[in-house]
């Protein structure tokens, strides 16, 4: 992922191995070579690898010195639909599961997630969305694990 002032500009889709503009004015004003830069980042890899063989390297403790947070995109009105957000923030490495659960049942349909979005400070961030219509009385909770999580999993709930 490429950002400018923490926009993303551009991704590269590992599965296609293909440059995916955010708008696509910008693949207009600019361009990305996605084949030799997953190369270069193939070179990087065993290059490390072969650094942490050499030394006493051991692999980056993981932390999380965020919280989870759930909100709403707008003020929920009974019978529309709301689109839930729960946003996990400040944790290191970016290996994280978040997961949505409806009365305590879990909820696939209507979910989506961003990529990971990297702060100044090294940490990182996600997103999990789900766009669903509840009815009085139903519990949602999102369930974030992460190994820097002293709580885990960690849950955060919303309710109507």
């Amino acid at each position: 992922m490429f950002q400018i002032d923490e926009d993303e500009i551009f991704y590269v889709d590992l599965q296609s191995k293909q440059v995916r503009w955010r708008l696509p004015q910008f693949g207009e004003a600019a361009s990305f070579e996605a084949a030799g830069a997953l190369q270069d980042i193939g070179v990087l890899k065993y290059n490390l690898e072969q650094y942490e063989k050499m030394s006493n390297f051991t692999k980056a403790k993981s932390v999380f010195l965020g919280d989870v947070h759930v909100f709403t995109e707008k003020p929920p009105l009974l019978g529309h639909p709301v689109t839930l957000i729960c946003l996990a923030n400040k944790f290191f490495p970016p290996v994280i599961k978040m997961s949505w659960f409806r009365n305590g049942e879990p909820v696939t349909d209507g979910v989506s997630e961003t990529d990971y979005y990297p702060a100044l400070d090294g940490s990182f961030s996600k997103f999990l969305y789900l766009v669903t219509l509840p009815k009085e009385g139903d519990m949602y909770s999102c369930s974030v694990e992460h190994d820097g999580l002293s709580i885990n999993p960690t849950n955060r709930f919303w309710c109507k």
